[in-house]
């Protein structure tokens, strides 16, 4: 009932969208350090050729991407600026 107030109000605030914004991308890194990286790392763990490294792949490969996807926004396309 009050969709059409919360759109307009969103719309104009800059500090709405930003907590907003804040909030989503919370929920998605929670997402991926709570549920999905132990399914990667159990998965990891069964395969032959792999399970005698001991380098943790899965969590050096979370936070590259992280990092990648950071200096995308941040650097490439000027994000927040």
């Amino acid at each position: 009932a009050y969709a059409p107030f919360w759109i307009t109000k969103f719309q104009s605030s800059k500090l709405l969208q930003s907590i907003s914004n804040a909030l989503a991308a919370g929920i998605f890194l929670a997402a991926a350090f709570i549920h999905i990286i132990p399914h990667a790392l159990e998965k990891w763990k069964n395969e032959p050729k792999v399970a005698e490294v001991e380098f943790p792949w899965i969590f050096f490969i979370s936070v590259c991407s992280f990092a990648t996807l950071l200096f995308v926004d941040r650097v490439l396309l000027n994000g927040h600026s």
